[in-house]
């Protein structure tokens, strides 16, 4: 028969609170609470209290009941232990954290029908997504939050988060306005700094802190994928595009780019005229551009610059843009970069395979601990699933 597991959460001497994912602060070392169960009763309840606004405007926070309770518009979609997340705590997270402006900018290209299908899609991901933060964030505060003195932490982080946000936003009046617009109250966007900060400390304990990569590692990586780290040939070169300014004709136009071209031969500097003589983007940076080689024609260089070894200078040219001098500057070769340059990038790549390991494994475990439901409800949520 399956039935809700009970575990017991083993308290340790001291709680360690390394910040390295909050804006690099240094670490901080806070005495465990012997509280009391009448404390931590206490405590809990005043916890309780201060997540009942969420959704909610700040004044009738006091007297709302919690968004896990069943109101009216509010759909029951899952729980996670105690928790249940409804329709408009998935609405708020999906706003705050995962409706991004590429994403806005996505759905705003599409045609309505296919919009909000492509948006229901990304909100039924956002309901696994936040299911699993509620994993961490319950067992972040059974860990962190034994403590008062990391109560008075946390609240002192949301508040400096707070005052930064009133910063970059210019005023309080442009901050309310701003979380206005992302449908989002004050209090709301308190409680989701509070628990974003809970599960980023519990992720750097638990995960990112316990994630070390070897060069030993890094070496046998870059030897099995060298290949993949070839760079392309590229051909880099500058294009003065003759302005056509005071020019009545073709022809004049012409003469022109070849009196330009016989100051380049008599030892001027062809990016100084570049910028001098030549329209739009090929004025800036002296007429540079670069470009990579087709894999497929090793020997490629661009149109402009056919029959030309680097250092050389092409005649006039005419183009669909106009009259044309290019320069070959040189050619880089195609090549696999040494291990010493790729190290970095390689030490990236294996950390962060090692931490999506770590937390998938992380959740498996606090899954296998806690009362996990789904329900069908909303649009793009189609399954039921318990775990237990």
């Amino acid at each position: 028969m399956r039935g809700r597991r009970l575990y017991r959460v083993r308290s340790t001497g001291h709680v360690r609170l390394c910040y390295h994912c909050l804006r690099g602060q240094s670490s901080v070392h806070l005495p465990a609470s012997e509280a009391t169960l009448k404390k931590t009763i206490a405590f809990i309840s005043i916890l309780l209290f201060l997540l009942a606004g969420i959704g909610r405007n700040p004044a009738e926070a006091a007297v709302a009941p919690p968004l896990s309770q069943d109101k009216g518009g509010e759909e029951k979609l899952a729980r996670v232990n105690e928790h249940v997340i409804t329709s408009r705590e998935l609405d708020v997270y999906f706003k705050v954290f995962r409706l991004t402006d590429e994403l806005r900018e996505q759905g705003e290209k599409l045609p309505p029908l296919e919009r909000e299908k492509l948006y229901a899609e990304r909100r039924k991901r956002a309901l696994g997504d936040l299911m699993e933060r509620h994993l961490m964030l319950g067992a972040a505060k059974k860990e962190y939050l034994d403590s008062v003195g990391m109560q008075a932490v946390l609240d002192g982080l949301v508040a400096k988060r707070l005052r930064e946000l009133k910063t970059k936003m210019g005023s309080l009046m442009a901050l309310h306005r701003w979380l206005s617009e992302q449908g989002i109250s004050l209090k709301e966007w308190e409680n989701l700094t509070a628990d974003s900060i809970l599960v980023r400390q519990y992720a750097w304990d638990k995960i990112a802190s316990r994630v070390h990569v070897s060069p030993a590692e890094v070496r046998r990586y870059y030897e099995d994928h060298k290949e993949t780290f070839r760079q392309p040939r590229r051909v880099i070169y500058r294009v003065i595009l003759t302005d056509p300014s005071g020019c009545e004709t073709a022809e004049q136009e012409r003469a022109k780019a070849e009196r330009i071209l016989q100051q380049i031969l008599r030892g001027g500097d062809f990016a100084q005229m570049a910028e001098k003589h030549s329209l739009d983007r090929d004025r800036t940076e002296g007429g540079l551009r670069e470009v990579e080689a087709p894999e497929s024609a090793p020997d490629w260089v661009p149109p402009l610059c056919a029959g030309l070894e680097p250092g050389m200078v092409s005649d006039v040219q005419q183009t669909s843009a106009g009259y044309c001098i290019a320069k070959l500057e040189r050619i880089v070769p195609s090549r696999v970069p040494p291990l010493e340059q790729m190290q970095g990038e390689i030490q990236r790549i294996l950390t962060d395979r090692k931490k999506d390991r770590a937390r998938k494994k992380l959740i498996r475990q606090l899954r296998n601990r806690a009362h996990v439901e789904r329900w069908t409800g909303g649009p793009g949520f189609e399954t039921t699933e318990s775990a237990q």
